[in-house]
This record gives structure tokens, sequence and C-alpha cells, in this order.
């Protein structure tokens, strides 16, 4: 007989959204998912690995997943708002 591995207890949860545009503040100031669920955020740019991080670390990672053309506007919001 082979060895069958223990079920896993561990909760992991995916969330894909599609057409994500990374900006420093949301217009209307409504949030659906709170920052703690969101750990990971993918753009064509590379991998924002969010988890443990701090509010500055988090819009820092943010900002170097973000489009190119709009980096520089992103971290100026960022030390503004952080």
């Amino acid at each position: 007989m082979g060895r069958q591995a223990a079920p896993s207890t561990q909760r992991v949860t995916v969330v894909v959204i599609a057409l994500v545009r990374i900006v420093a503040k949301l217009a209307d100031g409504i949030v659906t998912t709170p920052r703690a669920e969101a750990d990971l955020v993918v753009t064509e740019h590379g991998i924002a690995d969010l988890r443990g991080r701090t509010l500055a670390e988090r819009a820092r990672v943010l900002v170097a997943v973000s489009d190119p053309a709009f980096r520089a506007e992103l971290e100026q919001a960022s030390e503004q708002l952080v």
C-alpha cells in the first residue's frame, strides 16, 4: 500500500481581476476587498508580493509593477498618501 498525504488545512483564496489599473487613490473611496486579503498583484510588468508588508512597502512594490508611463506620478502620490 502507498502512503497518502493528509488533506490540507490551509485556506487558499485566489482572486483574478482582468484589466487592472493601479491608481494612487480610489475616486469614491469604496473598497470591497480588504487590503489584508490582497496577497499578490500580477501585471504585465511583474508580480507584487504584498504579504506582510507595511503600507509604504505595499505602495513601493505596486509602483514597481505599474505601467512605466505612470510610475513617477504614482511614486509622488504614494509619498503624499503614506
